[in-house]
């Protein structure tokens, strides 16, 4: 299947590499607007004591147990955003963490932003 179809060579017409996107301005928030955003998108005070301020402040990952004692979102008294109805209770980490730079042969950290086409239906064109 592999030889189907030049696929490295598609891969190398189309690939776009970061450094040569467009610059763009820095957008200096106001302090409201940054809370607003929070709010938002559900950030509560102990996470951004606990796991943003470190991260800010010393570059550093928070370290957490695995697992959460937060009840789901149907029991929760207090109120959720929407999408914490759906959330996955399953396979969220592994164990042990994976460590993307010890393992960067097994391990990518590419992501593909946009819409993806029609996977079995191999094409040069890039996704639209």
């Amino acid at each position: 299947m592999a030889a189907e179809q030049p696929y490295g060579k598609w891969v190398a017409e189309h690939k776009i590499e970061l450094d040569a996107l467009p610059g763009r301005a820095h957008i200096v928030h106001s302090h409201s607007s940054v809370t607003r955003r929070q709010q938002t998108f559900g950030y509560t005070h102990e996470e951004l004591r606990l796991i943003i301020a470190p991260m800010a402040n010393d570059g550093v990952e928070a370290i957490g147990s695995m697992g959460t004692d937060t009840p789901v979102a149907i029991l929760s008294e207090r109120p959720r955003l929407i999408f914490d109805y759906f959330k996955q209770l399953f396979a969220q980490v592994t164990n042990p963490p994976l460590d993307a730079i010890r393992e960067q042969l097994v391990t990518s950290l590419t992501a593909k932003i946009g819409p993806e086409r029609n996977l079995l239906a191999p094409s040069p064109r890039p996704p639209a």
